[in-house]
């Protein structure tokens, strides 16, 4: 088994039989395939076709990581406007703003952050999904360079943060943002 590639997957994704300190090259090479395997021409051509479906196939997972973040920064640009829009609202004479106003663009900031939520939770659930695919793609290659070489390298180090950990919570922050933000534009008019 190996681990995925995903920052959706932290240490506890390493096989419990690999030891984290395991060094760079035994968790880069597959030794169940050797240059012995691309002997036979029927066998090489099977090779190629699995090194060419794992080409496409982490282009595809690659541009899925694109797409979530350009979703990511949508939001947060969006949010960051609404959130702008309420706080330009605590200096003006709240008395001119009908209540009605401030309650629909309230409305409008929290269900843009549940569906933020909503979205990046879809992501990361496909991200993980393809970059399994991946990890077992591999396991016919000669290289382990996502599945477990690139987790090997970056897991012992104490700075790595997934950054799933994060996007998780940053839909919620803001939500609580507005609503506080909200609350106050309301209770100073």
């Amino acid at each position: 088994m190996t681990a995925v590639h995903d920052d959706t997957v932290g240490r506890d994704a390493l096989p419990a039989s690999r030891p984290r300190g395991e060094d760079l090259d035994t968790a880069l090479w597959n030794s169940a395939v050797t240059a012995d395997a691309f002997t036979d021409e029927a066998v090489y051509r099977y090779h190629m076709a699995v090194m060419e479906q794992y080409r496409v196939y982490v282009e595809s997972a690659d541009r899925v990581s694109a797409r979530r973040n350009t979703a990511n920064a949508f939001f947060l640009s969006g949010n960051t406007a609404l959130l702008t829009l309420l706080g330009a609202a605590t200096t003006v004479e709240t008395h001119r703003i009908p209540v009605a106003v401030i309650v629909c663009v309230l409305a409008a900031a929290l269900c843009q952050c549940l569906i933020w939520g909503i979205q990046a939770r879809s992501y990361r659930v496909l991200s993980s999904a393809k970059w399994a695919v991946v990890a077992e793609l591999e396991r016919r290659l000669p290289a382990l360079a996502y599945s477990s070489a690139e987790w090997v390298t970056a897991l012992p180090s104490r700075r790595y943060r997934p950054l799933t950990r994060i996007e998780r919570w940053i839909p919620a922050l803001f939500a609580a943002l507005h609503l506080g933000m909200g609350i106050a534009v309301l209770l100073s008019g």
